[in-house]
């Protein structure tokens, strides 16, 4: 199985697109965990999706005190695994923002099968930047070729987690960072981390579009 974490706070067009890319994956044995803020889930916005066994939504607690001190996106990913909520050999990382190709959990799937010694992959992504109220204009790729072990400054506005695919067994809450100092580079220091943990193995294929809305958390003036 494969699991993906998608983080949401308060993005309702973008996240139904999100959600909506997962659902279209031909790879059929996954699980999504959506982690909102709770703005979303107290709405019932996620009710839609409820007859689907392969989704579960939580929430984070969270509070805006609690967004002004820590980096909420990489609690809400260690949350899922402190609650022992991820399953499976396979984790994927996506935000309300961004979208998958169809065949992304199969790519990552079929490798990891045949690489049984092999523990990360990242395949190339394109980059997207919101012009209209859902439309954009694409700004640039996200090919990160030197994304094993690289320092997470060298990682900014070029490389997203979405791109990687890791096995459950080298990935722990130790590598995603809670300090609000890395609010905007959490992606960053988590791929660093777990490039020195193990070698994170190129892949020639298409994970899909990493957008930047005009109300994404971490959206960044070069973009």
């Amino acid at each position: 199985m494969l699991t993906t974490i998608l983080t949401s706070h308060c993005k309702p067009g973008h996240c139904w697109e999100a959600i909506e890319s997962v659902l279209a994956q031909s790879y059929s044995d996954w699980q999504l965990i959506v982690m909102d803020s709770g703005i979303l889930y107290n709405a019932n916005y996620f009710n839609r999706w409820g007859s689907c066994g392969k989704i579960h939504v939580a929430t984070t607690g969270e509070t805006e005190d609690m967004r002004k001190q820590w980096c909420m996106q990489s609690m809400a990913i260690n949350s899922c695994f402190q609650r022992g909520l991820v399953h499976g050999d396979l984790v994927t990382f996506l935000s309300d923002d961004d979208l998958y190709e169809p065949d992304a959990f199969y790519q990552f799937a079929e490798t990891a099968w045949h690489n049984p010694l092999q523990h990360a992959w990242y395949g190339h992504a394109s980059l997207w930047k919101q012009v209209g109220s859902f439309s954009y204009e694409r700004v640039g790729d996200l090919r990160a070729d030197a994304i094993g072990g690289a320092d997470y400054t060298d990682l900014d506005c070029k490389a997203d987690g979405m791109q990687v695919c890791a096995r459950r067994s080298v990935l722990d809450v130790t590598l995603w960072p809670v300090d609000i100092e890395f609010a905007g580079h959490a992606d960053g220091v988590f791929l660093s981390m777990l490039g020195k943990r193990c070698p994170i193995h190129p892949l020639d294929f298409h994970v899909g579009s990493h957008r930047h809305t005009r109300d994404s958390t971490f959206s960044k003036s070069t973009y």
